[in-house]
């Protein structure tokens, strides 16, 4: 229904850039690298959250913060992949829970 179609239209822009790389091919080069690095600003924009949380003690220091992101990217594609699946948001945030409390 309409209200799905919204929840889904409003995953963030991560998720974008997750599906068009997996979508793009070598026949359009510029588009890969734009995607590219679009998805490593994204992780570094995660690595800082990490390193920021390490310093606040929300998150383990056990775990590199380039590994939590990276980690943490994957767990959200494969999240956003459940929720559309399902048509439930319920999965999201599930799937944001569990993978918080692994580096906790």
């Amino acid at each position: 229904g309409k209200n799905n179609e919204k929840k889904r239209g409003s995953s963030t822009i991560g998720s974008v850039v997750g599906n068009l790389l997996v979508e793009s091919d070598h026949a359009t080069p510029f588009l890969k690298k734009a995607l590219t690095d679009a998805h490593d600003i994204w992780l570094n924009k995660l690595k800082n959250i990490f390193i920021e949380g390490q310093a606040t003690g929300h998150f383990s220091k056990a775990l590199a913060p380039e590994h939590m992101a990276r980690v943490f990217w994957a767990h959200w594609q494969g999240a956003l992949l459940r929720a559309h699946i399902s048509s439930s948001s319920n999965e999201l945030e599930q799937s944001l829970n569990e993978c918080l409390d692994l580096f906790a």
